[in-house]
């Protein structure tokens, strides 16, 4: 019977995985992704204007204040949840992978903000 080396596993989470990820970023992101797969222009400034529109009206309450989010994706926002998965697909496919690829990682999962990675401690 082969060796097989034995894998340990390592459970991640991004915490306040919305409020890291940048707006700006975000828009530099789908507009590679766009121009990536050959859209139209006039379709990727549609698609960039409506990305703006969303992503700049997050208000939020908190104790009686009403406050505008800026910079960053807003918690309990609905389209939050897609654009974070857009900006971790990019993330993992220009700069994870890559990581992982030259490391003793022998398996990557995600489910939203969570990772399980396998790897051999060899």
């Amino acid at each position: 019977m082969p060796f097989v080396p034995e894998l340990k596993m390592a459970s991640l989470d991004i915490s306040n995985m919305y409020t890291y990820i940048s707006t700006g970023d975000l828009i530099n992101v789908i507009d590679t992704l766009c121009k990536k797969h050959n859209l139209d222009d006039a379709l990727i400034r549609e698609i960039l204007t409506v990305t703006k529109i969303i992503i700049t009206q997050n208000y939020f309450s908190f104790k009686g204040k009403t406050y505008l989010q800026k910079k960053v994706l807003a918690m309990g926002a609905p389209t939050s949840s897609i654009l974070s998965e857009i900006d971790l697909q990019h993330l993992e496919n220009t700069k994870i992978f890559d990581i992982l690829r030259n490391s003793r990682v022998e398996g990557y999962f995600r489910c939203v903000d969570d990772v399980l990675l396998m790897y051999n401690e060899n």
